[in-house]
């Protein structure tokens, strides 16, 4: 029988005793160590589990992390008749791709051993993980992987280590616009064009710019009053018809959750890339002392609940000096190349020392992810969580669309945390609050 062992060249203290153990055996054992220099990797990969019998797949914090080991199983799960057999170890978290399939924890040398040998022996026919996706396995594990994540992050939120760092989807959840509808809703009023949904975006498309490049030059048209017409448009959802504040479900959770809040337990501090101040008013109804920041020198007063407004602040009753706005290409331009801008550091701090749960992202801001990657070089111990919702198992489109976020998730430091909806994130982080009672 031919073997390839997947595994991460970090884990050789694992690796080594394992492949020992195999081919004292008696088994064919191959990894991708074995590529010849001059090899295309991919096309190597391809060939060498096409001809194998089994994949086992040593999967640990760094696997997780590694962008070379996921497309080893990318490529076993969904291209090859390869038996994958995954063995997680310690406290490795389940990968998305995985989920669908039987596989073991272990936590020593001696379990993982005997558990593969084991394993090996019951192999029969193929499973493969396309066939399995519905299966109460997956089920099974994805509940289990999500209550280990929340527990940690429970534990973090008690430690008073746990940071909440928000985007766009928290305010749309209050009828906030997101940047495209700002924009467009902005170039309307402008132009003093009907604000009418279609013909904006015509005109929008016909423009044929990214809404950074459109939002320098509305900077440039409106000058000093630029800040009321983004305030005008920013909140011109947000009540009802009786003219009473709609307070969503996510940002009343987000309240509920900041209420653990004393000087040993509770949430270190709010990072938000919106400008609005949604958040304050639901921490202003619930009495919880905080503090807005969206400029260098801001003082902190013991007790408060920091919420770093990294992208600038626009309230809405109010008017604050320096706003720090980035709405338009130079203002990113001016956040990016600056690495001692205040809000570059207070991510980058935060990012290297504390536990971030992050909410309503998705990743894609080129800043926020080198700022990532550099604090998880930094310390790659750090381990980050993301709320994202999973796209139906019922597409293999779908599957490894969601396979794919996750592993770039992973390369930044951040472990998923999947939902089959948004309205769900509310009853995620209402779970975090009391995990200890609940799970």
């Amino acid at each position: 029988m031919k073997i390839f062992v997947s595994h991460s060249s970090k884990d050789v203290n694992i690796i080594e005793p394992v492949l020992t153990f195999l081919t004292a055996q008696g088994y064919d054992v191959i990894t991708s160590s074995s590529v010849n220099h001059g090899d295309i990797w991919n096309e190597y990969i391809k060939k060498v589990l096409n001809a194998c019998d089994v994949m086992i797949a040593i999967v640990t914090d760094n696997y997780n992390n590694s962008v070379w080991e996921s497309s080893e199983l990318t490529y076993a799960v969904f291209n090859s008749s390869i038996m994958v057999l995954p063995f997680l170890i310690n406290n490795a978290f389940t990968p998305t791709i995985l989920m669908g399939i039987s596989h073991i924890k272990v936590k020593s040398m001696e379990d993982l051993k005997n558990n593969i040998i084991i394993e090996i022996k019951k192999i029969s026919t193929p499973n493969r993980y396309y066939d399995l996706l519905k299966s109460e396995i997956s089920e099974k594990n994805e509940k289990e992987d999500t209550n280990n994540k929340i527990l940690l992050l429970h534990k973090a939120l008690i430690e008073r280590k746990l940071t909440l760092v928000c985007g766009a989807g928290v305010s749309k959840s209050s009828s906030i616009p997101l940047w495209s509808e700002l924009v467009a809703n902005i170039v309307a009023d402008v132009f003093d064009l009907d604000n009418n949904d279609e013909f904006v975006n015509k005109l929008l498309l016909s423009i044929n710019r990214s809404n950074i490049i459109l939002g320098k030059y509305l900077k440039i048209i409106l000058k000093d009053n630029f800040e009321n017409v983004l305030r005008k448009h920013l909140y011109r959802n947000i009540h009802d018809k009786d003219s009473k504040f709609k307070e969503s479900d996510l940002i009343g959770a987000i309240s509920k959750l900041a209420q653990i809040n004393s000087e040993r337990s509770g949430i270190n501090s709010i990072i938000t890339f919106n400008f609005d101040d949604l958040i304050e008013n639901s921490l202003k109804l619930n009495k919880i002392n905080y503090c807005s920041i969206w400029k260098e020198c801001q003082e902190i007063h013991s007790g408060d609940l920091p919420i770093y407004h990294v992208h600038g602040f626009i309230p809405q009753h109010f008017s604050v000096d320096d706003s720090g706005i980035v709405f338009s290409e130079d203002d990113y331009h001016s956040q990016f190349i600056d690495p001692y801008s205040w809000s570059n550091m207070i991510q980058l701090s935060t990012f290297a020392s504390k536990v971030c749960l992050f909410v309503g992202l998705s990743l894609s801001d080129p800043n926020l992810r080198r700022l990532l990657d550099i604090s998880s070089r930094r310390n790659p111990q750090i381990r980050h969580y993301i709320i994202e919702r999973k796209l139906s198992n019922d597409d293999k489109i779908n599957n490894i669309t969601n396979m794919l976020f996750e592993q770039d998730a992973n390369s930044l430091g951040i472990n998923v945390i999947w939902c089959s909806d948004y309205a769900e994130i509310p009853r995620i982080l209402n779970k975090i609050a009391i995990a200890d009672q609940c799970l």
